[in-house]
């Protein structure tokens, strides 16, 4: 475990991009530190989550890129093609309702790993627990399904898990909840590790034990399945809308930042610039921050006068933050 005398390296981290400090990244500092920015909503995806250990999906060494469905339990070839050809095929309701198994083997590392509690929340989910400490967090809408949010302390219903999350087993076809013990045992001892090659275990169905049908998966959200699309009551009132980790691809999270009242500043802290339609013109407040999540939130907590108080909530919480990030504030 890394040492936690923490001493920021200031010099190296308060390098901004000089195209990111314009007059709109002050006003929001300015806003944020008079009072004038009370609530804050986050629209979250898996680039935040990256430095926790957890792959995204679209980068190079992403899930879709690395997927190999020959190792899956599928019978038909044309199924094994139209995956290769479009792997979220192979997270579709279509899909799974005709095989349950290719999901489970897809996702049991990742559903053991999360359980077993390896993930720890990143530098940039306790930023948004500052957020929270602070009084300005209003809201936060997440693509991922990691739970690490709910980790920091952050409470439950501040928080819209858009696509689902891995900590509870629903039966697809009846809705029924699934005792997570059992789910939890069952993917560990019937479900193949495709990642172990000398593994000849043989994934077994999972029945619910309501319907007796092969539904069981973890409460995710399948594509095509329909998205609650009425939930963003909470942009109504935003003051800043923070978008991070997120390449705005997927429907509704892309509807999102259209929502917000029109003086609302919208900042982006993302490795690239995702596509909003009306974004960075003239008359807004829009910021864009190129750069890694962890990177630039510790920046941000800096030029906001709340490094310290982010130092001493991470040491409160020194055995929740994944490695990689407490990296980040230490001298080599």
């Amino acid at each position: 475990m890394v040492d936690v005398n923490i001493k920021l390296k200031l010099k190296e981290m308060l390098k901004l991009n000089s195209k990111t400090i314009d007059n709109r990244f002050d006003v929001i500092i300015d806003k944020i530190n008079n009072g004038e920015i009370k609530k804050v909503v986050f629209l979250l995806g898996a680039g935040i989550s990256v430095s926790s250990g957890i792959p995204d999906f679209r980068s190079a060494d992403g899930f879709y890129n690395n997927l190999d469905p020959s190792l899956l339990t599928i019978r038909s070839k044309k199924d094994i093609e139209m995956i290769k050809n479009n792997p979220t095929y192979l997270l579709s309701s279509e899909f799974f309702e005709k095989t349950q198994l290719p999901l489970l083997e897809t996702k049991r590392s990742f559903i053991l790993e999360l359980l077993e509690k390896k993930y720890k929340p990143t530098l940039t989910h306790w930023f948004i627990r500052l957020c929270h400490e602070k009084k300005i967090l209003h809201h936060i809408y997440t693509q991922n399904i990691d739970n690490l949010e709910v980790q920091t302390g952050i409470p439950q219903d501040k928080i819209t898990q858009l696509h689902g999350t891995i900590d509870k087993a629903i039966c697809h076809f009846c809705y029924n909840i699934y005792p997570m013990n059992d789910f939890y045992e069952h993917m560990k001892n019937n479900i193949k590790d495709i990642k172990d090659e000398d593994n000849l275990t043989k994934s077994k169905k999972l029945l619910c034990n309501k319907c007796n049908k092969p539904g069981i998966k973890p409460d995710i959200v399948l594509f095509g399945e329909q998205l609650n699309e009425n939930s963003f009551d909470e942009t109504k009132d935003a003051d800043l809308l923070i978008i991070s980790g997120s390449s705005l691809k997927v429907s509704p999270a892309n509807k999102i930042p259209l929502s917000v009242p029109i003086e609302c500043s919208r900042l982006i802290i993302n490795n690239e610039l995702p596509f909003i339609p009306d974004f960075l013109e003239p008359d807004t407040f829009d910021l864009f921050i190129e750069g890694g999540c962890d990177e630039k939130f510790l920046e941000f907590a800096s030029y906001l006068g709340w490094t310290d108080d982010l130092i001493k909530l991470i040491k409160k919480n020194k055995k929740n933050i994944s490695e990689k990030s407490l990296e980040l504030l230490l001298e080599d």
